[in-house]
């Protein structure tokens, strides 16, 4: 049976620490570019690696990412991104040119090996409403695994299930047939 991963107050204090010998040089600490801390663990012949949570708003647009990388030798991977964006901000930066309201919300999660990685993207939208279109509200979700790909609607109703396979970028392109 594997060991639990625990909470170790020992690295707590080291993230303490570097933290205050970073803002004690002067240095500007950017939330995306965290601290990292690398520890033994009996199941892990390289260790894990250790990192804060990450997040950034803009008034009411936020970006949420945080994950794990387990067997950095040979990685695991279990990371989670999220966005929310009320449209009334992208309005308001004239990022859209005419007037836009309600909320999005998208959340991207990869797990296992890159080689064969586990990724899902959820993506909901609330009271969306563009210039005269709207208000309407959706959810759709895409899943990613074993090369099948899997899009389904709110409802539940699978909209598309198609083989998929990710290549290197240097590998030669399949052939149709």
């Amino acid at each position: 049976m594997p060991t639990p991963i625990a909470f170790d107050s020992e690295l707590g204090r080291q993230f303490i620490k570097y933290a205050r010998l970073v803002a004690g040089r002067g240095y500007v600490h950017n939330t995306l570019g965290n601290i990292v801390i690398r520890a033994a663990h009996p199941d892990y012949p390289h260790g894990l690696a250790y990192t804060k949570h990450a997040e950034v708003s803009l008034e009411e647009t936020s970006v949420s990412l945080s994950g794990r990388v387990e067997q950095l030798c040979n990685p695991v991977l279990a990371l989670d991104a999220q966005v929310f964006l009320p449209l009334r901000t992208l309005s308001q930066a004239q990022v859209l040119p005419k007037p836009a309201s309600g909320h999005l919300w998208s959340r991207l999660t990869v797990n296992g090996r890159p080689a064969a990685p586990s990724i899902t993207v959820e993506v909901s939208g609330s009271n969306l409403a563009y210039e005269r279109f709207g208000p309407t509200s959706l959810t759709a979700k895409m899943h990613y695994a074993g090369e099948r790909v899997r899009v389904s609607g709110s409802d539940g109703t699978i909209l598309l299930v198609e083989p998929l396979r990710l290549l290197p970028e240097d590998a030669p392109a399949p052939a149709e047939g």
